[in-house]
Formats: structure tokens, C-alpha cells, sequence
């Protein structure tokens, strides 16, 4: 049953789905501080108690009327309760995982009903799913599902925008080669993400062969017909020339890849036909950053195995967080990120172009939150400006340059800078 706790005399603009879990708690407090009254907006989830009591204590810290927040009780399985819900709305962004568990009947209801839809997903796979059920019905009615508005994958698909934007403007050319240095950052580990992390891959093995075989597939998510040239596997401890870095593989670079092939495909090769994309981890040029980047592509390639094996992960469950907790107060105040894309161009000789991406927030949790709720803001205050498209899009195919901006304006630091000093040319 949907009970909506508050009488509405028009839709909301936007209904923050998974609110007592850890990422949506800290999606309703961004939204209350940032934009408190001057939205119309609820939250949804299971447990009606739990929602009242951080609606009291959101309003209570904000300094907002009483009821500002409106309550929904749904259950994400209940597809009567869910299109209820999604009835008194403009758009959905919801927290609540693992999506392929919690979100198909949500985005189903959202595409029937016109309602757009934004989530933190990095499960690829469901995505897939979710492309080749819904994204005709989505674009023949103008629905913007907009997949991986967290840090999987709003720093990468838009640092590859920003940079190509800028290689087309100066120097007139496409991107031969693009790359996402993750650099210095502090954050901490959500055991939701840990939870959608184990259930994708507990499954027969014969399935989890099948899967990991299609996941290999750097064009994954890409429209039919529209694969580019091989992809290199970024594997391994290597020093990068372009950015003057030892390199180490970045646990999120598949998924972040498929993310920004596709936004490359549905901008129409906006960023380069044979453009190739790939993500590191960037360790200074100093025996310590030598020692630091060979730690972590040894760890990688070991964990990549023992993470098949069921009973490494039943004993690692014992001791990382459950679903709903996530890193202390003190962790995300201290949180910060420093990345950077830098792209070369499709000319002789080879342009450089740098995208910063920086931000004084835990990037994984507080800055997630962020960044889903921005994007949910793109559609809500300024959608003349966005590109009249529906589907399963991306955030930088959906939003583009006007999610830059508003990030930029919340304090973050997503923009073009001086390529890396000394740097040579790969």
C-alpha cells in the first residue's frame, strides 16, 4: 500500500527513493540544505517510522516548516505501490539497491507513466537490460532514465565531455585517446556497494562465465552497430609519459567505460569515432609512487580472482559494512577527491587537452548524493536547456554541459586547465 502522509494539490517535482539507506540519507540532507522549500519534493521508502523520523530530524537541522518534506511508504517490489508513487512526481532519483533487485519495476512504472528517472547504479549488466526493454518506449515518450548519476560515472562521462568539447573548439579535431587519472582522494566504503558488488556475482558459474565474457565487451552498453576500435586493458603497473604518472588499474574503469562509449555513440561520435577511453589510477613519479602503484595492481589482480571464489566473499561479508552503513561523519568531512582527464587529439601532432575534476567531498557517498541530485535538478529547473531526447541515457547525453555548471556551482571544480607541465607526448 502507498500512503502518501501529506494531501498534494500537484505533483512534486522530485522523490528521493531509498531515504533511510546510507548514500539516500545524505541525498536528503543535500537536498534540504541546497534547495530546502524551493522545491516541492518527498522521499520514499519502506519503513514509514524510519521515514518520518529522518524527515523530522532533516527539517528539524534545516530550519524547514514542518511537513516541508513529504512522506511516501512504498515497497520497490510492489509494483501497485511503486506506480502510485511515481504518479505524484516529476522525477525519481532513487538509492535504493541492488537495482537489478530494486529497480526494474520502478523504472517500468517511470517510463509508462512519463516520469523521469535518475539512480547511482554501477551494475552494468542491468543497465543492458534495462536499455533493451525500455529505452524505445522511453524515447517514444520523451522519458529521460538516466543510469550512473553517482561517481559511477558523472567524473568520467563528463570529464571525457568537457575535454572533447574543448579539442573540437581549439584545435578542431576529434579525441585519439582519452584518460581518467584518478589521483589523491579520501572517501569510504558503503556496504550497499559492497552488497550489489557480491550479489552480481553470486550466480552459477556458468552464468557468471557468460556474464563477466559480455562484461569484457568495452562496447557493452552501446547502441547496436556503433562498437569503435579495441580498447587497451589499462592492467598492470605502467608509467604514463602524457601525464607524468606510474599508472595502476582503477576499480571502476569497465564500468566507466561502457558509461562513456555510449554517451559517445548518443551525442552521434561526438567525442571521435575511433576515440579511445580508458581509466588509471595515478601515482607520482617517486619510488613511493612506484611502490604505491605496484601494491595496488598486484592486490587487484589477486582480489580479481579470489572475489569468484564464494568463500572468500562469505568471510570478507563478516568483516566489511552491511547495506544501509557507510564511512564515519569524521571520514566524509575529510573527504576530498583530485582526478583529471587528459585527452590527445587526432592530429599529427597529437594535441593535449586536461579537465580537472576535483571536489572537498567524500566522491563516493556525500559526493554521490550530490551528484544524483544535481542531475535530478537539471530536468526540474532548467529543462529547456537540455536536449529534447528520451531513453536510457547517460548523464552526459541527458544533461551535458548544464550538469558541469551546476556542479560547479555547488563547489565542486569540473573544468578545462593547463596540461601537465614537462609531460611528453604518448
Amino acid at each position: 500500500l502507498c500512503l502518501l502522509m501529506a494531501a498534494q494539490q500537484k505533483k512534486l517535482d522530485l522523490v528521493i527513493v531509498g531515504a533511510t539507506g546510507f548514500t539516500g540519507k545524505l541525498a536528503v540532507l543535500y537536498c534540504a540544505e541546497t534547495y530546502g522549500n524551493k522545491i516541492s519534493w518527498g522521499i520514499c521508502g519502506r519503513d514509514g517510522k524510519k521515514l518520518e523520523a529522518i524527515r523530522e530530524e532533516v527539517e528539524k537541522a534545516k530550519k524547514l516548516a514542518a511537513n516541508t518534506i513529504k512522506v511516501i511508504v512504498a515497497d520497490n517490489l510492489d509494483r501497485d505501490a511503486v506506480a502510485a508513487m511515481v504518479n505524484t512526481t516529476r522525477v525519481v532519483v532513487t538509492f535504493a539497491g541492488p537495482y537489478w533487485k530494486f529497480g526494474t519495476i520502478l523504472v517500468e512504472e517511470c517510463v509508462k507513466a512519463g516520469v523521469h528517472y535518475c539512480d547511482i547504479t554501477g551494475e552494468s549488466p542491468w543497465v543492458r537490460e534495462i536499455i533493451d526493454q525500455l529505452h524505445e518506449d522511453a524515447r517514444k515518450n520523451n522519458t529521460r532514465v538516466v543510469p550512473f548519476c553517482g561517481l559511477d560515472s558523472v567524473p568520467s562521462d563528463l570529464g571525457c565531455l568537457l575535454v572533447a568539447n574543448e579539442m573540437r573548439r581549439v584545435h578542431g579535431c576529434d579525441c585519439r585517446d582519452v584518460t581518467l587519472y584518478v589521483g589523491p582522494s579520501v572517501g569510504g566504503v558503503s556496504g550497499g556497494t559492497i552488497s550489489s558488488m557480491f550479489n552480481l556475482l553470486d550466480r552459477p558459474w556458468s552464468q557468471l562465465r557468460s556474464l563477466l565474457a559480455r562484461l569484457a565487451d568495452p562496447y557493452y552498453l552501446n547502441p547496436a552497430g556503433t562498437a569503435g576500435p579495441p580498447v587497451p586493458a589499462n592492467a598492470g603497473l605502467w608509467y604514463s609519459r602524457a601525464a607524468g604518472v606510474f599508472t595502476a588499474p582503477w576499480i571502476m574503469a569497465r564500468v566507466n567505460g561502457h558509461v562513456v562509449r555510449r554517451s559517445n555513440a548518443l551525442l552521434g561520435n561526438k567525442y571521435g569515432a575511433n576515440m579511445k577511453y580508458g581509466e588509471v589510477t595515478a601515482h607520482k613519479a617517486t619510488l613511493k609512487g612506484f611502490i604505491t602503484a605496484l601494491v595496488i595492481a598486484v592486490v587487484s589482480l589477486v582480489m580479481t580472482v579470489l572475489l569468484l571464489l564464494k568463500p572468500v566473499r562469505t568471510v570478507l561479508a563478516k568483516f566489511l559494512p552491511k547495506p544501509g552503513e557507510g564511512p564515519s561523519d569524521e571520514l566524509r568531512k575529510r573527504g576530498f577527491f583530485r582526478w583529471y582527464t587528459l585527452a590527445t587529439g587526432d592530429r599529427p601532432e597529437a594535441p593535449v587537452v586536461k579537465a580537472k575534476l576535483e571536489g572537498e567531498v567524500d566522491p563516493g557517498y556525500t559526493g554521490a548524493a550530490l551528484f544524483a541530485i544535481e542531475s535530478s535538478m537539471c530536468i526540474i529547473e532548467q529543462e529547456e536547456a537540455l536536449p529534447k531526447q528520451g531513453g536510457v541515457l547517460t548523464p552526459a547525453a541527458a544533461f551535458g554541459d548544464v550538469l558541469v555548471q551546476r556542479l560547479n556551482k555547488a563547489g565542486l571544480r569540473f573544468a578545462i586547465a593547463a596540461p601537465p607541465s614537462g609531460a611528453k607526448k604518448e
